[in-house]
């Protein structure tokens, strides 16, 4: 009965984690992570190559932010808010990341939406300097680092 049962969990449970898995297909984001090195706190989006996906960034005067359009209200800590949104991406899987924070500029990353072929991220953090972004090819990945002080 036992083996019945777990069998049973598996079975319906297979589906909705076969959907959600991570993905290593082109234009996937494979790993989100953050880091500091002295002053300069860094959050990095690694995606899959090739890269067809477009990538924009905007500054946001609020931390409160509609996840698609579910209407639920997601609230980022911090003072200033980054957006980052990757276009024509892969949103079919689970993105994995891998945060420590709060650090003392960047408080938190949080995903604010991913739907149709779009993934955004929004990037809080208190007071500091956006310095730009900057794009690394290695051999699999695409880095794309957003740099904060």
């Amino acid at each position: 009965m036992r083996f019945l049962i777990v069998g049973a969990f598996f079975a319906l449970a297979l589906p909705s984690y076969a959907i959600a898995a991570p993905c290593n297909v082109s234009n996937s984001i494979v790993l989100v992570k953050n880091s500091r090195v002295g002053s300069i706190e860094y959050v990095d989006f690694w995606v899959k190559k090739p890269v067809t996906a477009s990538v924009s960034t905007w500054f946001s005067t609020t931390g409160s932010f509609e996840h698609d359009a579910s209407g639920n209200v997601i609230n980022v800590a911090g003072n200033r808010w980054r957006v980052v949104r990757f276009s024509i991406a892969q949103w079919t899987c689970s993105v994995p990341h891998n945060f420590v924070l709060p650090k003392p500029r960047v408080k938190a990353i949080k995903n604010i939406g991913q739907f149709e072929g779009v993934i955004t991220y929004a990037i809080g953090r208190q007071n500091g300097n956006y310095l730009g972004m900057t794009v690394t090819n290695f051999s699999v990945n695409r880095r794309y680092r957003f740099k904060f002080n």
